[in-house]
């Protein structure tokens, strides 16, 4: 009998670390109005927009279970999105003028103590509102109601930007080409040194589009259609690789979870605290697994991603997770 009782008790301290180990959250970040989150490249730091402060905070990310503050930037415009490099990170702000910018943040080498500071400045279109940036840093796009600017990242004081008059619903950048989403097709367009774009290929849509986004490695794409559908498409050639129905509110947002087990999807639903996660490994054979809790009592307002690392925000709370 207490073989029995024994076993029973290590059954269920066994589930009880799996649930946990799948739930988390192993860390987390409180107070503020966040707008937008971000991971440095190479893991070591944590951004946060805090919209409250117009401030982009910046965390010691090493240990992703407790995000300690290095300095706050004061940024002179109320922050909206935010990526990140490796040693820098690009904020866009909403600013009284009559057009808006994006600051260029980085480690200060001249101050004591060296926290990050402004470095660089560059004027976009008013109503900016999302900036994506591609994996080996070279590029950024800013999207505004009416135009997007691409911009060329030589280095944290030498940038080139150019506006370009196009209303996209949403972007991505891979190394060397945009993908440029509008409401009913993708189109791409190859980048060069000096901000010049040649168009590339297209593909059209079957479905409103909502949002695009590439995994890191640039082997697999997803554009959210409509407002649960979604079409995963291999980012060299355009070909549709799968397509599904998530169940459930309209999707927000998509981002890829890569870990060394496999990659999965994970999605924001309006109104919804939960994060849906989607097992991707096999693109041709998606599966849903259980939903990721994340304890907000209001919806997700943002998140980020990195490596096996889900970073969740309400507004209120930034909250850790580990896949």
């Amino acid at each position: 009998m207490s073989r029995l009782i024994i076993f029973a008790l290590l059954f269920l301290w066994s589930a009880t670390v799996s649930a946990q180990d799948t739930v988390g959250p192993i860390g987390s970040v409180e107070a503020g109005d966040f707008r937008a989150l971000a991971v440095t490249a190479d893991g070591s730091r944590l951004l946060i927009a805090d919209a409250e402060n117009d401030q982009l905070r910046v965390y010691d990310f090493n240990d992703p279970a407790t995000p300690t503050l290095i300095n706050s930037v004061d940024l002179e415009g109320e922050p909206v999105a935010v990526v990140a490099a490796e040693d820098f990170a690009l904020v866009a702000v909403r600013t009284p003028d009559s057009g808006d910018a994006v600051r260029v943040i980085a480690p200060s080498r001249y101050s004591r103590p060296q926290g990050w500071r402004e470095i660089n400045s560059l004027d976009v279109q008013e109503g900016v509102s999302r900036l994506v940036i591609a994996p080996d840093n070279a590029w950024v796009l800013a999207l505004s109601p009416r135009t997007y600017t691409l911009i060329e990242l030589l280095s944290v004081g030498e940038i080139n930007w150019l506006p370009r008059d196009s209303a996209l619903v949403d972007a991505a950048v891979g190394n060397d080409r945009a993908y440029l989403l509008n409401s009913s097709g993708l189109s791409t367009e190859t980048l060069s040194a000096n901000v010049t774009m040649q168009s590339a290929a297209a593909l059209e849509l079957d479905g409103a589009a909502r949002r695009i986004s590439l995994n890191v490695r640039l082997t697999l794409g997803v554009i959210v259609l409509n407002e649960s559908d979604l079409l995963l498409f291999d980012p060299d050639t355009l070909e549709t690789v799968s397509t599904l129905t998530v169940d459930g509110a309209a999707i927000t947002d998509a981002q890829f979870v890569s870990g060394e087990q496999g990659e999965w999807l994970a999605l924001t639903r309006e109104g919804s605290s939960d994060i849906t996660l989607l097992d991707v490994s096999d693109p041709a054979d998606i599966s849903e697994r259980e939903p990721l809790t994340t304890g907000f009592e209001t919806p997700v307002q943002a998140l980020t991603t990195y490596n096996e690392l889900i970073v969740a925000t309400d507004g209120q709370t930034v909250r850790i997770f580990q896949s």
